[in-house]
This record gives C-alpha cells, structure tokens and sequence, in this order.
C-alpha cells in the first residue's frame, strides 16, 4: 500500500490560480473589509463579527451541502467496487454530519438566548471621560 499524499494542489501555481477567482468573486461579500470602513464603537465591531460569522455559516452549510452532493455523485458513478462504495458512504455520512452539528450549535446558541433573554438586552459599554 502507498502512503496517502497530503492535498498539495492548492500550494502550486496552478492550484492558486484557480482559487484567485473565488478570492475576488467572494470580496463584495465583505464590503467593510474591501473599503477599509473602520467600525466607530464597539457596538459597530459585534455587528460586523456577527455578520461575518453569518457569512461564515451560510457558506459551511453551503459546502455540507456540496460535500453530500459529490459523495452521492462518487457512489453512483463506483460500479461493484466495494472499498470506493463505502468511501462514497462515508463522505455522504460526513456531509450530514457536518450539517447536523453546524444546526445543533445554532439550536443550542438559541436555546441559550431564549434562556436568559439576551435577544433584546443592550451592552453596557463603559464611558471613559478625559
């Protein structure tokens, strides 16, 4: 048996130039980054975190999604190959799993706000005066 190669494709040339485009295709997700909008306080900051963090989200569920699409692909294309059938499996059960954690933290993050009514509190935010 040969040893697994670690996934070196995106460390060459080639492999950076087709992520180039995602790179740039992604930037107008991130428009406080793009035009360098520096938050004013600190109510600004939490907000641009919690949107990224939603960005964030949207996109691993997005490759979970993906994942579970490609496995599904690998196993209908594998004809009697047990060993590529049940690596086809595991990716599809890996992609389910992966949306299944990601929509449990969400639940558990809202069950903990719901809890203790943080949905509708303000941040005291100290004032330092000169």
């Amino acid at each position: 048996m040969s040893k697994p190669t670690p996934p070196v494709f995106f460390c060459t040339k080639k492999g950076l130039a087709y992520l180039l485009p995602f790179f740039f295709l992604g930037l107008p997700l991130f428009p406080d980054v793009v035009f360098a909008v520096a938050p004013q306080n600190l109510i600004d900051l939490v907000k641009g975190i919690i949107d990224i963090i939603n960005l964030l989200r949207t996109f691993l569920i997005a490759l979970s999604v993906a994942i579970i699409i490609w496995g599904v692909f690998r196993y209908l294309i594998v004809s009697g190959d047990e060993k590529r059938l049940s690596e086809a499996k595991d990716v599809i059960v890996y992609g389910l799993l992966g949306i299944l954690v990601m929509y449990l933290i969400l639940g558990l993050v809202n069950i903990l706000i719901l809890t203790f009514t943080l949905n509708n509190a303000q941040p005291v935010i100290p004032q330092f005066t000169p």
